[in-house]
């Protein structure tokens, strides 16, 4: 019998696994089939999930856009982090 650990553990891992699947499923253009959308849950907190786009509405789109806007604007964060990073420490090149 598993322990409440063991359960956690194999729920978190079938978790990861489906949701990379979601997140690599592309149609023939190479476009996301699922999108992600910011829902909220029970407690008022946002959390990811994913919608496909076919069964999409206005404010899907809407949500999709903004999660990835959000997307964007932290890899720019980290590129320029990391930018200014490799130019302190390796000024000499």
């Amino acid at each position: 019998m598993k322990t409440e650990k063991q359960t956690l553990i194999v729920n978190n891992a079938i978790k990861d696994s489906v949701n990379e699947l979601l997140e690599t499923s592309i149609d023939e253009r190479g476009l996301p089939v699922f999108g992600v959308i910011e829902i909220e849950d029970k407690n008022g907190n946002l959390v990811k999930a994913y919608k496909q786009e076919r069964f999409f509405d206005a404010e899907d789109y809407r949500k999709a856009a903004l999660y990835q806007a959000k997307l964007a604007s932290n890899h720019k964060i980290l590129a320029n982090y990391y930018t200014a990073e490799f130019e302190r420490k390796h000024s000499n090149f």
